[in-house]
């Protein structure tokens, strides 16, 4: 079962900023460390309000760290370190796999989440609602037969091969994503867009299968 889940998460500094800054955020991938989760955001939005965020960013309490990566006219890379995880643990502890990206606009973060069974998907609005506004805008079922690599394409099967073989599974992990990147010649962000893709299409075939 798949679902796409609305939340207006209250008092989060995020969506607060995309609301204030008229900037929107796309979470492509993230991680957690001792330090805090580890994520790597598209920051989009007219180009005089990117600054202004990133710094607004940096001064937040939640964010040990900001680093701009790249930087495009209306789109900026960022890679953060972020100690608040408010929904997504709540995502996890109610049974549900959530795959980035994430996005963040106008104030609501979507999250599109599998879950075996409705009732987990009803757990977690539950848990979440009690402090913030949550909406079910979507919730299909489906049945793949075929492998869960099937719906891959070349390049995304590619950087899960190789995310694979050098170890960015394993825990503790034995790479990360620059040295996965530069092995594959591409840059951090299209790495991360493309295990972000991979990884959502097998969970995808897996729990639809």
């Amino acid at each position: 079962m798949e679902a796409v889940l609305e939340v207006e998460h209250v008092g989060c500094y995020t969506s607060d900023l995309t609301r204030r800054l008229g900037v929107s955020i796309t979470v492509l991938s993230g991680h957690a460390t001792p330090e805090g989760s580890v994520g790597l955001w598209e920051l989009s939005g007219p180009d005089a309000a990117l600054p202004r965020a990133v710094e607004a960013l940096r001064a937040h309490p939640h964010i040990e760290r900001v680093d701009v990566l790249q930087k495009r006219p209306g789109a900026w890379i960022l890679e953060t370190v972020d100690t608040e995880a408010e929904v997504s643990n709540a995502l996890i502890a109610a049974g549900l796999v959530f795959l980035p990206p994430v996005l963040i606009a106008g104030g609501t973060e979507t999250y599109r989440v599998f879950a075996l069974e409705r009732k987990q998907v009803d757990r977690a609005v539950k848990v979440l609602s009690k402090k913030n506004r949550v909406a079910v805008r979507s919730v299909r079922d489906r049945t793949v037969a075929s492998s869960p690599l099937a719906a891959l394409s070349a390049k995304q099967r590619e950087a899960l091969d190789a995310a694979w073989r050098e170890g960015w599974y394993d825990r503790p992990r034995r790479t990360d994503q620059a040295r996965l990147a530069k092995k594959l010649g591409v840059s951090r962000p299209a790495l991360a867009e493309r295990l972000a893709r991979a990884e959502a299409n097998v969970v995808r075939a897996l729990l639809e299968g």
